[in-house]
């Protein structure tokens, strides 16, 4: 009889790890949907500004020359 309660027992045990398996491994998908977004808004934010500063860099050049034109 201990024999069978002890079986029980484990099978019990084996089972909560296993459930316990499974949620943590759903976790661990849904962290990585979240950083692969995260990444992604991260990636576009700096297109975006390097894309922004890469205009006015090209605008302060013109504006400079312009400036030396009008003074030659």
């Amino acid at each position: 009889m201990a024999s069978l309660l002890s079986h029980v027992a484990h099978q019990k045990g084996l089972q909560k790890i296993k459930q316990l398996e499974s949620k943590l491994l759903k976790s661990i998908k849904k962290c990585e949907v979240i950083m692969k977004c995260e990444w992604t808004d991260a990636q576009m934010e700096n297109t975006h500004l390097t894309k922004d500063v890469g205009e006015e860099s090209d605008k302060a050049k013109l504006e400079s020359a312009q400036r030396n034109q009008e003074s030659s």
